[in-house]
């Protein structure tokens, strides 16, 4: 069963308007968030933290630094792209203009 819930008893402040609101939906565990022009769901413990922590170690690693010591402080595009991450695959995508294949301006992955 859906419930409207007191803005006091949220996990998150709500914009002091009256076209926004937030009911708990027990099915997910988790509040639906009503706002103008859209919604949002919001489950506090939508990754188990151990699942969260790891996800985030294994993006961060590297060859060229230890991330622990940073805790993703980083503080210029220089000092980022002068780090070799180890499991993240770069690539350059092209696009087909007027018969030639032009790189486009960002990696991806």
């Amino acid at each position: 069963m859906d419930l409207k819930v007191l803005e006091a008893d949220l996990p998150f402040k709500l914009p002091d308007r009256s076209d926004c609101s937030a009911e708990w939906v027990e099915a997910m565990r988790g509040y639906q968030i009503f706002v103008p022009n859209g919604e949002i769901l919001y489950i506090e413990r939508f990754f188990d933290k151990k699942i969260s922590d790891r996800s985030v170690e294994y993006f961060l690693e590297n060859d060229t630094t230890d991330w622990r010591d940073h805790h993703g402080d980083i503080r210029s595009a220089k000092a980022l792209w002068s780090i070799r991450f180890s499991n993240i695959n770069w690539k350059q995508d092209h696009i087909k203009m007027y018969g030639r294949n032009i790189p486009l301006p960002r990696l991806t992955a």
